[in-house]
């Protein structure tokens, strides 16, 4: 923003609004007019797609240290979108190797912290989201190795 604050703001597609758009995507593309806008309602640019099913690798202060950390490190900090509220903007988030049932799991709320301690489920708003998002910021091939992309 204009004093310097870092402002997030997130912009929904509904399924519906994707089914439409996919069944008609030729005409769609010739008009130049894309499901996902490239910006948000009062101007700022959108960084990411996320959908259900992007991996993400959490940070707390900036990207960096997650590239400076052990792959051990990384494999702790990365999760899975399993959950999107298009109302408030939360996301639940499931560790990549949790496979219990999530009936099981208690989400813990809030901004993502790294102490060591593996959190199994996160829920956290679009406001905490400090994220490596798969695809734009790394890549993770078929043995499960991370590379960064950026």
């Amino acid at each position: 923003t204009k004093n310097g604050k870092e402002k997030r703001e997130f912009e929904e597609v509904r399924m519906i609004d994707a089914a439409n758009y996919y069944k008609r995507s030729n005409e769609r593309r010739e008009t130049g007019n894309p499901i996902v806008p490239q910006y948000s309602e009062s101007g700022f640019p959108l960084a990411y797609q996320l959908s259900i099913g992007t991996m993400i690798i959490l940070y707390d202060n900036n990207p960096e240290e997650v590239w400076d950390s052990d792959i051990s490190t990384i494999q702790k900090r990365l999760y899975i979108i399993t959950r999107m509220s298009l109302t408030d903007g939360r996301m639940v988030l499931v560790h990549h190797q949790e496979a219990r049932p999530a009936s099981e799991l208690i989400a813990e709320s809030g901004a993502y912290n790294y102490d060591g301690v593996l959190k199994p489920m996160l829920r956290i708003s679009f406001n905490q989201f400090k994220a490596l998002v798969q695809g734009v910021d790394f890549d993770i091939n078929d043995l499960g190795e991370i590379r960064r992309l950026i």
